[in-house]
């Protein structure tokens, strides 16, 4: 079981633009598509940082794999047409490298049922 707030160290490296990362936990079923757990990315700005990815709750299945999602730019962080500037700093290009660790917080109660 899969159920927690995971925690990653990044080291986020702009390949042009601002170099911010939008990562989201991501889970890839057997044989099938992936998705991105619990729908949330967060913005990861160019340099080392540790951050909190968004709270997730999946049951793993034998042969699921879990991975980061890495996106250079996402529904979720679009123009904020008040403020006339985009949400975490996005424009235009946003091309970026990323390294880095995860920690997943993954329950003793992960005996299938």
């Amino acid at each position: 079981m899969l159920a927690g707030v995971p925690e990653a160290e990044f080291d986020v490296q702009g390949k042009g633009g601002p170099g911010v990362a939008l990562v989201g936990l991501a889970l890839r079923r057997k044989g099938g598509e992936v998705t991105v757990l619990s729908d949330q990315v967060v913005p990861v700005p160019a340099g080392r940082h540790r951050v909190s990815l968004g709270g997730v709750a999946a049951r793993l299945q034998p042969g699921d794999e879990l991975g980061v999602a890495l996106f250079s730019t996402h529904p979720q962080y679009v123009w904020a047409p008040a403020a006339g500037a985009p949400v975490a700093g996005i424009t235009g290009s946003n091309a970026y490298a990323v390294s880095g660790r995860l920690w997943l917080p993954l329950s003793a109660d992960a005996a299938p049922r």
